[in-house]
């Protein structure tokens, strides 16, 4: 990583591991002030509920099934995430 290209303070800073092996980044935190609008409630509650069902449904699935749902999970997230 280079360091040079983090020149703003706004968004955090880059650090140092204690040995000096690696830098990271260490965001700032986030304003307790942020207004989210009705649709974005919205979303987040409806997040809320299909995580508390999905929680619900693998709660009885052996080792075995949650490894294999945990693999096509992640994949599809992965793929979502690189699209962004």
């Amino acid at each position: 990583m280079d360091e040079t290209s983090f020149t703003s303070k706004i968004s955090g800073n880059v650090r140092f591991n204690p040995d000096g092996m690696y830098s990271y980044f260490q965001p700032n935190m986030l304003p307790f002030d942020i207004d989210f609008d009705r649709s974005i409630r919205r979303k987040s509650l409806d997040a809320i509920i299909a995580l508390s069902n999905l929680n619900g449904m693998i709660s009885g699935m052996e080792p075995e099934e949650k490894g294999i749902l945990l693999s096509a999970l992640t994949l599809k997230e992965s793929v979502h995430s690189s699209s962004i």
